[in-house]
């Protein structure tokens, strides 16, 4: 990527995922902006939203790296990415974080930024900027697609026919509402909308997956719902990640498998992640994503109006009807 040979760019970080994975969320986002700025310099600006409430142990962790969110001004970013989280309520507007949240979103936009937002970031970005809630799914919706380019909006050039990307989540924002408050698609299967673009962020790139996750995330959330199926903690047994698991794995991952036993699925899981790390299959889609969001010489805007609307490891798969 070409750029003024003096030139550092700053790119913010907002990491707002639980104590757990604060520090392995830090080296996914940072390794693939790295790679995706292919050598040139950059400066990884850690910013967090104060209201977030962690253990002493993260909290030193981040304090030792970060700065409040509300000085962000002062850091004088180019670009900015802010991270999804685990939510604790039905409702956004309730989650303790959302004044300082929404107060950023606020901010990068007034500051003219470019913004990429990550899963539960995007769902708050849209409904604070139109109105526009998310759907709670039916199931989880956790694996590796594969999710067509449209060629209509201004990014794709840049990119090919398919992206292929890790999904892990709960909540969705569908292609007809997106649409209705002035949306551009970028990326879709036949039920999901992967990537897009609102008319009231020009700058900002809003993603429902996670490209950023390493081979062995997507295991470790499956384990850790497990554990919490075992616990009491939620009562419906997970379903594995599609696209993830060997096809000679054990019976027993298969979801409708009847019996299944949690310590089955768990020794499968452990088994995964003693073993040699695989490569990332969903790189070279997310360094090619990355790159065209950070791309300083195709500057990109949706075609629609700017004003805002009125608020109303196996083969990836293709996400469909008969599968969540």
């Amino acid at each position: 990527m070409a750029r003024a040979a003096d030139k550092v760019l700053k790119i913010g970080l907002v990491n707002n995922m639980p104590d757990p994975a604060l520090v392995d969320t830090d080296r996914q986002f940072s390794s693939l902006v790295a790679e995706s700025l292919e050598g040139a310099p950059f400066e990884l600006v850690r910013l967090h939203l104060s209201s977030l409430e962690r253990s002493p142990t993260a909290r030193a962790w981040r304090d030792q790296r970060s700065r409040p969110a509300q000085t962000i001004e002062r850091a004088q970013l180019d670009a900015l990415i802010i991270t999804g989280a685990e939510p604790k309520t039905a409702h956004l507007s309730d989650e303790v974080y959302w004044e300082d949240l929404t107060r950023l979103i606020d901010d990068a936009l007034r500051l003219e930024l470019r913004v990429l937002c990550s899963c539960l970031a995007s769902h708050f970005a849209v409904q604070h900027l139109t109105g526009l809630k998310r759907r709670k799914r039916k199931e989880k919706l956790s694996g590796v697609f594969e999710f067509d380019v449209r060629k209509t909006h201004p990014l794709a050039h840049q990119l090919g026919p398919r992206l292929t990307t890790p999904h892990s989540r709960w909540n969705s924002l569908d292609a007809g509402d997106l649409e209705r408050i002035g949306a551009e698609i970028l990326s879709v299967s036949t039920e999901e909308v992967d990537a897009f673009t609102l008319p009231q962020a020009p700058l900002w790139l809003c993603l429902q997956g996670h490209p950023e996750y390493e081979p062995d995330t997507l295991v470790r959330e499956f384990r850790r719902d497990l554990f919490r199926f075992q616990n009491g903690q939620i009562s419906v047994c997970p379903a594995p990640p599609q696209g993830v698991f060997a096809l000679d794995e054990p019976a027993t991952l298969h979801p409708d498998r009847a019996g299944q036993r949690v310590s089955a699925l768990i020794d499968a899981c452990d088994r995964r992640l003693s073993s040699p790390a695989s490569m990332i299959a969903w790189r070279n889609s997310a360094v090619a994503l990355y790159r065209a969001w950070l791309s300083p010489d195709r500057p990109y805007a949706p075609a629609n109006s700017r004003s805002r609307p009125a608020a109303p490891q196996s083969s990836p798969r293709r996400i469909n009807s008969r599968r969540p």
